[in-house]
């Protein structure tokens, strides 16, 4: 305004603009404040805001995890529980004893297996166990449900003989952690308690086992989402070692249950650091290599089973980058908002308004655009054809389906009309082109003529537009492999309905609410009643069961829900003649019908002559047990009566052995009386032996045996047989086999005696070879510390060079009483030998076979698995192995009293004649009560005493002997001519040891020796 002056004004500052640039100052020194407090405060709540989430995210995923955690410890607990109870249950523990009892009958063992049944059906139907089974106390399975060739869990077993920790305390329960089962190809998840029964002495019974599946209820606990997180897992992981094995299904990764595992060392895995340190708060790499943050809990102490609950490390920072996005976003706008001006405000609305205004135009022309490409895209990608026609039926436009549909391209469609394709003599154009248009719409079905030729049917719905030019818009659909179906689906109802009604025995279709759709030709014959006799299954029942009927029909009535195959049972019932038959009957849901109704079919047998049969057999069965009930006691008399002559004939002869004043010929004379008695009693022994067996009276005793030194005491008696003619008996024995392993030696030792004395017997020349071989197979490691350490699989062969054996034989030489070959040149014997050694085997959990060429030899062979032990070598003084017992001629300190007690006399004086000698005082005693009354009358020292006598017989004698106060510490010896004695009883019975007569004068004085803490003094031969 100074620009027009003539002169300049004197420079005085405006007021006005003072204050305008004091303000600006204050204007600028306030917005420079704000600035900061606004990044001040941005900055602060940021930190604050997010030290809160990772608070609420730390509490969050622990609370999960630690949740987690104790629904499963429940959950486990929940199990142990119902395998203590249904082990407390008496009907569990007498029906153990039942099937282990030889007295038993099959009336009892059937109502306990009921019992049982009705026990694990009630506890199935209320916890949705997968599968049940009992053990007896041998470890082997005695009854089950479920499949019965599904396999077991490999620590079952170990778990099985893992009860020795707690028969102090009447048992516990063990979990069988999770394990996969291999089902031909499929692999199943599968989990389960196991819990020992004892009796009322404390004794182990058996044990019984509940097996779960995982998916109902565990998989599901853990597999629950997390409203919070998308990537939100829970996984369940244990430690195998130096590996992790991933237990539960892994959602984010697809990965099956049990089947991937990752190495310990790897610290940067999130469940490497979960493991290690149980729980808290982790932060790691998951499965899927993907950065993750999780906490961690243990389970119960039993179960080393670790639950993390962990969530991506991007999606749980993801609230602290949108808090920082929305502080650093609210902070610029407050900026924006203090330095912007009204009128930098009025213009960017009013250019949003022009901007909102064009980009709406814009979409709207992109929309119109999108929506006309995406109606073409639909139509051409369309599986019906589409087509547009003219007012005369000319095709304009023709997808792609269509040409295919027809087999014309769409330039020569466009040079036809549709009526070009129709098959059909009597059709005009112009009367349908007129009816189309004025329908409007309508569907209906034509025959047209591919470009091939062919005719296909068409199903047509047509669409009349009189908007801008006339144009019929048409959809068609190829219905002629739908018509092809029908025709086929009527045929096939056709061949099934005379399937059914031809079908060789009775079948029967009705719906749920009892109607009854078709009988087929053997249900009228074999009832007598046709069809329109049975309109309902009330009236079948009724005619069917008679005064019954209503019980029956609501049998029935429960086929009517089931969802699979099921056997409803046999049921007797009358046919139209009178006569009772028994139908065996079979039902199966076949869907529904279209008013709501489910169809069935049951099928059924006519049994009737089977069960008569059945009812023979089971009568034949019984007449056969007494006839084998008889032939046991008569063989158990036999046993006493035959062995206690022996007794008399070999216990003599051992004494007479004492006898120094014998010459040569006088000592030949008696090892000829005691081979010939030897042998007598190992006929007898063979003979007992398969009738005990068969009667199953046989136990195995296992105990740890020097298991080198076994085989070579086994060698070095069959060396001296064998040397006698003249043939080569070698060994091959696995240096790798351990020192001890446990089994029962007796019996391992009769079979392998048997072996090499066959082998011995038919060898004329040439050699026999003793092959102990360990095979390879997996190490079993107890999670104790146990004394079965490992088992072992051994592998025993016996190869001879003898005449061997033809192959119409083979099947031969393991019957009883059975010899093959020559009868001259058989060798002595009943032919009870390899027939006893296969039961032994068997019994053994092995099985006995052979391979053998005629004039080439035989290779007897079987494999056995045989735990290691580990326990300390017997100490033996110099001094026992320098001596044997003919050189005994006393004892050191005072004399010593031994009471025997036995029926016979002769009995006695055998032992008495036997013992004095050596400075014992011998008492005697009939029975057992007067073996009492000698003992209390009299300072015995031990109690030799015979099983079966009059008055009281043995097992009596022992168990009063063990109630009496000044008795109880008395050692007690058994001996027995009874085959069929049990040592179970006898050792129940209190008694020390047991001796089989005829009595072996060594094993008696080492027993008289162990008893009575005895030294031995020995002739001086110097």
């Amino acid at each position: 305004m100074f620009q027009n002056s003539s002169r300049s004004p004197a420079t005085v500052p405006d007021p006005s603009l003072l204050k305008q640039n004091l303000r600006t100052k204050y204007l600028l020194g306030g917005l420079a404040i704000a600035i900061l407090a606004v990044f001040g405060g941005g900055i602060f709540s940021f930190h604050w805001f997010s030290e809160k989430f990772l608070e609420n995210l730390q509490n969050n995923l622990s609370a999960v995890a630690e949740l987690q955690a104790l629904q499963i410890d429940q959950w486990l607990q929940e199990r142990a529980g119902d395998a203590r109870v249904v082990a407390a249950r008496p009907v569990v523990l007498n029906g153990l004893k039942t099937f282990e009892s030889p007295s038993s009958t099959e009336a009892e063992i059937n109502d306990y297996e009921a019992r049982l049944s009705k026990l694990v059906t009630d506890l199935q139907g209320n916890y949705r166990y997968r599968r049940i089974i009992f053990f007896n106390r041998r470890g082997q399975m005695v009854w089950q449900n479920g499949q019965q060739d599904e396999p077991l869990p490999k620590r079952l077993p170990i778990a099985f003989w893992d009860y020795g920790r707690f028969a102090g305390v009447g048992g516990d329960v063990q979990i069988i952690d999770l394990e996969l089962l291999t089902l031909g190809d499929q692999k199943r998840p599968v989990f389960g308690v196991l819990s020992h029964i004892y009796d009322e002495n404390n004794m182990l019974v058996g044990a019984v086992y509940l097996e779960k599946d995982p998916s109902d209820f565990l998989y599901g606990l853990l597999a629950r989402k997390s409203e919070a997180y998308t990537t939100a897992e829970t996984i369940l992981v244990r430690r195998e070692g130096d590996i992790i094995r991933y237990l539960n299904p892994l959602r984010l990764g697809q990965i099956p249950p049990l089947e991937f595992t990752r190495p310990l060392n790897r610290e940067d895995l999130l469940a490497s650091q979960a493991i290690l340190r149980e729980e808290g708060l982790v932060r790691g790499i998951d499965y899927r290599q993907v950065q993750t943050v999780g906490a961690s809990f243990g389970t119960i102490p039993e179960i080393p089973w670790i639950v993390i609950h962990k969530v991506d490390l991007r999606e749980a920072n993801a609230p602290i980058r949108q808090l920082a996005i929305a502080i650093g976003g609210l902070s610029g706008l407050l900026i924006i908002a203090v330095i912007g001006v009204g009128y930098q405000m009025l213009r960017l609305n009013q250019g949003q308004v022009e901007a909102i205004a064009q980009t709406a135009e814009i979409d709207r022309a992109r929309i119109i655009a999108d929506n006309a490409s995406y109606y073409r895209t639909v139509m051409e990608t369309a599986i019906d054809g589409y087509a547009v026609l003219d007012d005369q039926g000319t095709f304009v436009e023709a997808n792609v389906a269509l040409e295919e549909m027809t087999g014309y391209s769409l330039a020569e469609l466009q040079q036809r009309r549709i009526f070009d394709l129709i098959i059909a003599d009597d059709i005009n154009p112009q009367q349908c082109l007129q009816e189309w248009g004025d329908r409007q719409r309508l569907k209906f079905i034509q025959q047209w003529r591919h470009h091939n030729g062919q005719i296909i049917d068409i199903q047509l719905s047509l669409t009349f537009f009189t908007q801008g030019q006339r144009q019929f818009f048409l959809f068609a659909q190829d219905i002629t492999q739908q018509k092809q179906a029908n025709a086929a689906l009527i045929e096939s109802e056709r061949r099934l309905y005379h399937a059914i009604h031809d079908a060789p025995f009775p079948i029967i279709l009705y719906a749920s609410d009892g109607e009854v759709f078709q009988l087929n030709r053997a249900w009228t014959d074999q009832t007598g009643y046709d069809a329109d006799e049975i309109p309902t299954i009330a009236a079948w029942a009724k005619k069917a069961y008679g005064e019954d009927h209503l019980s029956n029909l609501d049998r029935i009535k429960k086929v009517y829900d089931i969802e699979k195959p099921t056997h409803d049972g046999e049921y007797c019932l009358t046919i139209k003649s009178g006569e009772q038959r028994t139908w065996d009957f079979s039902g199966s849901p076949l869907g529904q019908l279209p008013d709501g109704r489910k169809l069935l079919v049951t099928m059924a047998i006519d049994v009737t002559e089977r069960k008569a049969n059945e009812i023979a057999l089971r009568s034949a069965k019984k007449q056969a047990e007494e006839a084998n009930r008889a032939k046991s006691l008569f063989l158990a008399n036999m046993s006493h009566e035959l062995r206690t002559p022996l007794n008399g004939i070999l216990g003599y002869v051992q004494i007479l052995k004492f006898d120094d004043s014998l010459n040569s010929d006088q000592q030949n004379s008696l090892n000829i009386i005691e081979q010939c008695g030897h042998h007598l009693l190992g006929l007898i022994t063979d003979v007992l032996d398969f009738s005990k067996i068969e009667a199953q009276r046989v136990e195995l005793v296992p105990s740890a045996v020097q298991f080198h030194y076994f085989l070579l005491d086994i060698l070095q008696i069959c060396q001296i047989k064998a040397k006698e003619k003249d043939l080569f008996l070698n060994y091959d024995i696995d240096p790798s086999l351990p020192d001890y392993l446990l089994f029962d030696e007796q019996r391992l030792r009769q079979v392998l005696l048997n072996l090499l004395g066959n082998a011995i017997k038919f060898t004329q020349k040439g050699s026999i070879v003793l092959e102990v071989k360990r095979q390879v197979t997996q190490t079993n490691e107890s999670p104790i510390d146990s004394v079965v350490q490992h088992l072992h699989r051994v592998q025993f062969q016996v190869r001879d060079t003898g005449c061997g054996i033809g192959p119409e034989d083979l099947e031969k030489i393991f019957l009883p009483f059975e010899q093959v070959g020559d009868y001259r040149s058989r060798p002595q014997g009943t032919g009870l030998g390899l027939a006893i050694s296969q039961k032994l085997i068997t019994m053994m959990g092995g099985q006995l076979q052979v391979t053998s060429q005629a004039d080439r030899g035989s290779c007897f062979f079987f494999i056995l698995d045989l735990p290691e032990v580990s326990v300390s070598p017997p100490v033996v003084s110099p001094e026992d192995l320098s001596h044997c017992h003919l050189e005994i001629i006393g004892y050191v300190g005072r004399r010593q009293t031994i009471l025997v007690v036995d029926n016979r006399w002769v009995n006695r004086a055998v032992i008495k004649h036997f013992l004095m000698p050596f400075g014992f005082i011998v008492l005697e005693a009939d029975n057992g009560q007067e073996g009492i009354i000698a003992a209390e009358a009299n300072p015995v020292d031990l109690i030799i005493s015979d099983i079966m006598m009059p008055v009281m017989n043995g097992l009596d004698m022992g168990r009063q002997i063990r109630q009496l106060e000044q008795l109880q510490g008395m050692p007690l010896v058994a001996m027995s001519a009874d085959a069929l004695n049990s040592n179970t009883d006898i050792f129940a019975a209190g008694f020390d040891v047991f001796l089989e007569k005829p009595l072996d004068f060594s094993l008696l004085l080492d027993t008289i020796q162990t008893q009575l803490h005895l030294t031995w003094v020995y002739e001086d031969r110097t």
